[in-house]
This record gives C-alpha cells, sequence and structure tokens, in this order.
C-alpha cells in the first residue's frame, strides 16, 4: 500500500506543477489584461483629422512601469514585424504619451509618442510617433514609425535634407510624408508618401512617389 501510494504520488506531482503553472500564467494574463484595458480607456481620443507638426490632440503621459515591453507587446500573438527597432529602444526612451484612435468597435488602436537620446549627454532630443495596432487583450500586435524629427539622407548627391509630417483622417488612415530638399537652394525636389490602412490584425502599408519640378 505504501508503495502505491509513493507511485500516485510520483505521477500526480507534474501534473499539480503543471496546473499551478497554468494557474499562474492565467492570473498574470488576467491581470495584464486590466491594466492594459484600463490604461487604453483613459486615454484622450484623438481629434481627427490631426496633422503633425502643428496642433495634436492632448496625450496622456504613462509610466514606463505600466508599459513593460513584455506586457504592452503580443510578440507570441502578432505575424507582423515591429518597425524601426521601437523593441530594442523601448527601455532607452526618456517619455511615453499616448492618445486612443475613435475607431470601430471591432478595432482599438493609438497613437504612441516617445522621445529618444544616442547618448546620456546629447541635447537634442529625437522624437518619434507610432501608429499601433491592439488586439481583444489591449497589447500590440502591429506597429509603424509614422514621424521622426531626426532623419536624414547620408551622403546624398545633391546633399540634400529630410523633413517628416503625418495626417491621420477620419476615415482610419494615415498619411506619413517625407519631403526632400536641397540643401543650396532649399526648394524641394521630390517626397514619398506612405499611406497606412488600419485592418483587425494588421497595418496595410503603401508607397508613393511624387516628384516635384523645380526650376
Amino acid at each position: 500500500m505504501k508503495r502505491i501510494c509513493i507511485y500516485f504520488f510520483l505521477i500526480s506531482f507534474p501534473l499539480s506543477a503543471e496546473s499551478i503553472e497554468y494557474t499562474s500564467q492565467n492570473i498574470l494574463k488576467k491581470e495584464n489584461y486590466r491594466v492594459m484595458k484600463d490604461i487604453y480607456e483613459n486615454l484622450p481620443p484623438a481629434k481627427l483629422p490631426m496633422k503633425y507638426p502643428g496642433e495634436i490632440t492632448a496625450m496622456k503621459r504613462i509610466s514606463g512601469t505600466q508599459l513593460s515591453k513584455e506586457r504592452l507587446f503580443s510578440l507570441q500573438d502578432t505575424k507582423n514585424h515591429f518597425e524601426y527597432d521601437i523593441l530594442d529602444y523601448w527601455e532607452k526612451f526618456e517619455e511615453i504619451s499616448a492618445c486612443r484612435l475613435p475607431l470601430s468597435p471591432n478595432k482599438k488602436a493609438i497613437i504612441l509618442r516617445t522621445y529618444y537620446r544616442r547618448f546620456p549627454d546629447e541635447k537634442h532630443r529625437r522624437e518619434f510617433f507610432y501608429l499601433c495596432l491592439l488586439n481583444d487583450d489591449y497589447r500590440i500586435i502591429d506597429s509603424m514609425q509614422i514621424y521622426d524629427n531626426s532623419i536624414h539622407v547620408g551622403k546624398s548627391k545633391p546633399p540634400m535634407r529630410e523633413e517628416q509630417d503625418f495626417l491621420i483622417a477620419k476615415d482610419d488612415s494615415c498619411i506619413a510624408t517625407t519631403h526632400y530638399y536641397y540643401l543650396d537652394t532649399g526648394k524641394e525636389t521630390f517626397k514619398t508618401c506612405d499611406i497606412y490602412k488600419l485592418k483587425e490584425k494588421e497595418i496595410f502599408k503603401e508607397e508613393k512617389y511624387i516628384s516635384i519640378q523645380t526650376k
């Protein structure tokens, strides 16, 4: 009888351990859901159309401890890539603020605004905006960078500089435009437009090149 009891204990122990682990994961998942839902519902809604640089919707500052990378991003569910190393830079962002887009009930999206310094003593901060699509658990499943105030064209010939802006329209679309200017004359030579469409599980991107006649 003693041997039988020991045998049943040994075979039941792994099952108990798995049950405890499953319960712990389930509790953590519910807690993450509660936190993310609370953050999302307390974000100010964007007033569309919204254009930047320019006057934009007031954005709410969010604590980095609330938005840990593991809590915010649904890495195991997404089939997409997070552009421009948002995951690599996440812990280095100095500020995070956001607003939510007033979409249909089956779609959730937010605009994230962040700042970043390459070096601690660097005077000028880079400013980024990201368009982020959320799943039913209020976690990011896809994101696109729509603004960077410190982009450059490298060793272009002739030398040029770049400027970016974005416009979020009332039809859930976002147009991010990069303008290219000659350094010597200051005239714009061409621009590229990235048009983003928010679907239920993915952000679709379409690129357009627009040449500008200069004299």
